[in-house]
């Protein structure tokens, strides 16, 4: 592989896949003009898939990528606004042409990276982002809304004042709400937040949607990338999971909570 790209762009590009410490490692691939990763966290809680479109590929190809943390530290380090990353069979090298020159060593194969070698294998039907379908077609997402980031953010504060990690999302005659509450069944304890900008975008069945860890973490590293304009994520809900996504740069299949 042989890119250059915007070090702040491949910054946000990692940080949408490591999610705090759910995903430690990560394989980066080229195609078609396209940066992009597949993935699964430790918990097996989410497939996820990230796209980076702004960039120039030299040579396509791909990287194992054996510690996130410690790329994203060293990437942190460097001061010039583009990098051109370079690899070989056994390393890949990030440099701003200027003062660093970063040499690391990739994973020998893909089947080491730990969060690729779990969808390795699933085939292309596993999720179809062009018609939203998962789980090689055994679920389609029909019931979505579009909401302001800032409403999910605010989400996150009511969980963490709130002491609970289960978030519940409900379908209302004139929008979503979301309920925070105790994963245990006796404990009746929760606090509900209409999301004031939601706005349904499909005639799908209203399904109720209960997500746990991750949430968290995705709607986090979503909110690194910064933007004058108003973010607006799409949240789809069906039966098993539901998908988080911009349409573009990020899909997220996070798993229903059993509770």
């Amino acid at each position: 592989m042989d890119i250059e790209i915007c070090t702040d762009a491949f910054y946000n590009f990692l940080c949408k896949a490591k999610l705090d410490k759910l995903v430690q490692d990560l394989r980066i691939q080229t195609k078609d003009n396209i940066l992009f990763a597949k993935f699964m966290d430790v918990n097996n809680s989410m497939y996820c898939e990230i796209y980076e479109r702004n960039l120039k590929i030299h040579e396509t190809g791909e990287i194992n990528i054996s510690s996130l943390g410690k790329l994203l530290d060293s990437l942190s380090r460097i001061n010039g606004k583009m990098i051109r990353i370079k690899s070989n069979k056994s390393h890949y090298i990030v440099t701003d042409a200027t003062n660093v020159n970063l040499k690391l060593t990739q994973s020998f194969t893909e089947e080491l990276v730990d969060s690729y070698k779990k969808v390795a294998n699933l085939g292309s039907a596993h999720f179809v982002k062009e018609n939203l379908t998962y789980l090689s077609g055994k679920t389609a997402y029909k019931n979505g809304f579009e909401v302001d980031l800032d409403d999910l953010l605010e989400t996150l504060k009511d969980a963490k004042s709130f002491g609970f990690e289960i978030y519940e999302f409900s379908e209302e005659e004139k929008g979503l709400s979301c309920t925070i509450k105790s994963p245990t069944r006796d404990i009746q304890d929760k606090l509900t937040r209409k999301l004031n900008s939601a706005k349904k975008i499909t005639e799908g069945k209203t399904v109720i949607y209960k997500v746990g860890a991750g949430f968290r973490e995705i709607i986090n590293a979503i909110s690194k990338e910064k933007s004058d304009q108003k973010r607006i994520i799409k949240i789809y809900f069906q039966e098993k999971s539901g998908l988080i996504t911009d349409g573009e740069k990020y899909f997220y299949n996070l798993h229903q909570v059993p509770i």
